[in-house]
C-alpha cells in the first residue's frame, strides 16, 4: 500500500520500508575497515548469548618420518574455543512533533527530514565504529590533559569526539566520577581541543581536575570498559587494560598461551620514523613465526605522508599506488604488495599489519530500530518531538592474533624529509 498522508504512522512506514535496507546497505560505504573485515552472523541469537569462535592452537609439531618401520608418535592438533559478548551501538533520530496530520499532504516533505536524520546516523555512527574497532576495549575516547573552568577541560585528542557528543569523564583506575562528570553533552574546539559542557552540567572540581588530569579519562558515554575488542586490545603481546577482561579468557602472559599474542615492535616510547626497514622487518618476523599474511597495512595520514614524501623522493611513487574498491588509494609494499591504508582514525603513531580473511565483525544483523512495542517513533518527554532509536548488536574478532603486527611510536612530524 502506498505511503500518502503526513503523520507518525508516515514517518513509522518510511523509518520501515526504506531507511532501514538503506541504513544497512551504506554503512560501510567510504569505511575501508567495515568495507575490508568479512560479517558473520550467528544462525540464531538470544539476547545475553555469547559468541563462541573456534581457535587453532597449535599442535606437537605436525607430520612424524620413519624409516624403520617403527612408528613414531603422531603429531596433532588442537582446537580450543573462545567466548566473546556482542556490545550493542544504539543511535537516535529527533523529528519535530508538529505533523500536518493530512492525508492530502506530500510525505515526501516528511521524507527529506528524515533523510538528513539518518544520513547523520550513518555518519556518527560509522564513525565511532570505526573509531573504537582501534580500541584497547575500555571505550575511551581521550585522556584529559588540563581543566580552565567548571565548564571546559582539554584533552590529548578529539579525533573520536564530535560536536554534541556525550560523554563521561571519570576516573580512570576505579570508574568513579570523582571531579569529573557524568553523561554530559559537549561541544568540541577542535584548534585548541577544548571540550565545553553544555544543558548547564559542571566538573564536579574543576581546580582538583587541573591538578589530577592525567587520573581521568574521558569515555564514551556508558561505555568504560564495556567497548569492542579493537585493534589495540587484539594485536598485543599483553592483556587488555586491568577491567575490560582477557580476551576470550586467555591470559596472554602465560608461555601457552603465546600463539595469542600479536607480534609487537615497540622502541620504549622513543618516536621514530616508518622507515622502509621497519615494516619489511614486520613482514618477515608474521611470516616467520606465524607463517602469516600480511595483506592489509593501516595507518594514520600523517604517517602515510611521510611514506608517500620518501616514495616521491625515490622516484618510485607513480609505479607503487593502487585504488582499492573504487575509491580507496593506496601505497603498495613489499614482495606481497601489501596496500598501505591510510585512516584518519588509526592512533598517530602506530601501524597495523592485517591478514582480513582472519578478521571477523561478527553482528547479528546489519541494525535494527527499535521496535518492541509495535511502534519505531517515540514521544521524547515534555517536548513536542518523536525519536527513534537505531541499534546494533556486533563484536570484532580475530581468528588467530599471531597473524597480526603493530609498529609503535612512530613519529608523526615531516621536519627529517
Amino acid at each position: 500500500m502506498p505511503i500518502t498522508g503526513s503523520s507518525r504512522d508516515t514517518m513509522d512506514k518510511l523509518l520501515r520500508t526504506v531507511y532501514r535496507d538503506r541504513l544497512r546497505e551504506q554503512f560501510p560505504s567510504r569505511a575501508f575497515l567495515l568495507q575490508e573485515i568479512p560479517t558473520e552472523a550467528p544462525e540464531s541469537f538470544t539476547p545475553g548469548d555469547s559468541i563462541s569462535v573456534p581457535l587453532h592452537i597449535g599442535g606437537s609439531g605436525g607430520f612424524a618420518f620413519s624409516s624403520d618401520g617403527v612408528l613414531p608418535a603422531a603429531g596433532h592438533s588442537l582446537v580450543d574455543r573462545a567466548n566473546f559478548l556482542y556490545k550493542m551501538m544504539v543511535d537516535r533520530i529527533e523529528i519535530a512533533g508538529d505533523f500536518q496530520q493530512d492525508t492530502s499532504s506530500k510525505a515526501s516533505a516528511e521524507k527529506k527530514i528524515l533523510d538528513m536524520e539518518t544520513n547523520g546516523v550513518i555518519r556518527d555512527a560509522k564513525r565511532g565504529l570505526c573509531f573504537h574497532m582501534y580500541g584497547d576495549g575500555t571505550g575511551k575516547l581521550a585522556g584529559v590533559s588540563s581543566s580552565a573552568s567548571s565548564t571546559t577541560l582539554i584533552v590529548d585528542d578529539i579525533a573520536g569526539i564530535p560536536t554534541n557528543a556525550v560523554v563521561d569523564i571519570l576516573k580512570t583506575s576505579d570508574g568513579s566520577v570523582g571531579s569529573g562528570a557524568q553523561g554530559v553533552r559537549v561541544l568540541v574546539q577542535r584548534a585548541t581541543k577544548t571540550l565545553t559542557l553544555q544543558d548547564g552540567a559542571v566538573l564536579a572540581d574543576y581546580a582538583d581536575l587541573n591538578t589530577n588530569a592525567a587520573d581521568y579519562t574521558v569515555y564514551r558515554q556508558g561505555s568504560r570498559n564495556d567497548a569492542i575488542l579493537g585493534l589495540q586490545a587484539w594485536v598485543s603481546a599483553s592483556n587488555p587494560p586491568a577491567g575490560v577482561g582477557n580476551i576470550g579468557g586467555l591470559d596472554r602472559s602465560l608461555p601457552a598461551n603465546d600463539f595469542y599474542c600479536g607480534n609487537v615492535f615497540g622502541n620504549s616510547g622513543v618516536p621514530r620514523e616508518p622507515t622502509f626497514p621497519l615494516m619489511q622487518d614486520m613482514l618477515d618476523s608474521i611470516d616467520e613465526f606465524a607463517e602469516g599474511e600480511t595483506k592489509l597495512i593501516l595507518c594514520h595520514p600523517r604517517v602515510h605522508n611521510w611514506i608517500s614524501f620518501q616514495l616521491a623522493e625515490q622516484k618510485r611513487f607513480v609505479h607503487e599506488r593502487a585504488t582499492l574498491r573504487g575509491w580507496c588509494s593506496a601505497i603498495l609494499f613489499g614482495d606481497m604488495r601489501a596496500p598501505i591504508v591510510k585512516d584518519p582514525m588509526c592512533p598517530k603513531t602506530k601501524m597495523f599489519f592485517l591478514d582480513p580473511s582472519l578478521w571477523r565483525i561478527w553482528q547479528v544483523n546489519g541494525g535494527e530500530w527499535m521496535q518492541e512495542d509495535g511502534a519505531v517513533l517515540h514521544r521524547v518527554p515534555n517536548r513536542v518531538a518523536y525519536e527513534a532509536s537505531w541499534f546494533r548488536r556486533l563484536q570484532f574478532l580475530c581468528l588467530k592474533p599471531s597473524s597480526a603486527g603493530v609498529i609503535e611510536d612512530l613519529t608523526t612530524e615531516l621536519a627529517s624529509i
